[in-house]
């Protein structure tokens, strides 16, 4: 790659920044503000800071709502280093789009988490 006398500096520049940002941890500037004072703050914030939960995209963390057996699926993996899936888990009520479907093919590949028949 070659630089021009001015792309040297921007170059530099713009490398110091990326240095100085990979410091400071992502999760701790986007930790949700619904965790604050909530009784399991430092739990979940422990969860962010490790990469084992991640939040809404909303940014908001809903620490009172319900479990999904989705987002159950993804912290077990996560929590425990479950190996991708290598095949379809087959459930007809699990989209291959969702944000969900490797986290599940995952759990039900480890048997972590099984279906109903009907393949649900």
């Amino acid at each position: 790659m070659v630089l021009k006398k001015g792309g040297v500096k921007f170059f530099a520049s713009l490398m110091i920044v990326a240095m100085v940002l990979s410091l400071v941890p992502l999760q701790a500037m986007a930790s949700p503000s619904d965790i604050q004072g909530h009784w399991a703050q430092a739990q979940i914030q422990s969860w962010l800071d490790r990469g084992l939960a991640a939040g809404y995209p909303d940014g908001s963390f809903r620490p009172d709502s319900q479990v999904t057996r989705a987002e159950f699926a993804a912290l077990f993996n996560r929590a425990f280093k479950t190996p991708a899936a290598s095949k379809d888990p087959g459930f007809t009520d699990v989209p291959k789009e969702a944000w969900y479907y490797g986290e599940v093919a995952a759990a039900a590949a480890a048997g972590i988490v099984s279906g109903y028949p009907d393949k649900t």
